[in-house]
């Protein structure tokens, strides 16, 4: 497992207890780079997998873009497993606010400010 994956784990588990009592389950944490993924995966920086509870984070983007999107994917995993949202999520009121709190914390965890 190299440093980036490794530190993108111990966010999760600091998110995941400090908000979530470990009930976030998150089986995988990924970086991929474009021609990794189906042609038809959409053109995006990141992805959370519902079904296979993975996210999928591009190993293009800077290493504090990656945290900035894991934490973006750790919220609609946390909306779907802990509010039990079905579906696409919308970028609401609700979830950016649960991401700001995340963003928050991790800032605080890592002694870094993402801007």
């Amino acid at each position: 497992m190299n440093k980036t994956i490794r530190v993108l784990w111990k966010i999760y588990r600091h998110i995941n207890k400090k908000f979530c009592n470990n009930k976030l389950k998150i089986k995988e944490i990924k970086l991929f780079k474009k021609g990794d993924l189906h042609s038809s995966f959409p053109d995006k920086k990141g992805w959370y997998n519902n079904e296979k509870k993975s996210i999928l984070i591009n190993q293009k983007e800077p290493i504090d873009m990656q945290v900035v999107i894991l934490l973006h994917e750790l919220t609609h995993a946390y909306q779907h497993q802990i509010f039990r949202e079905k579906g696409h999520l919308k970028h609401d009121k609700r979830g950016k606010k649960i991401n700001q709190k995340f963003i928050d914390e991790t800032e605080k965890y890592l002694k870094v400010a993402f801007k």
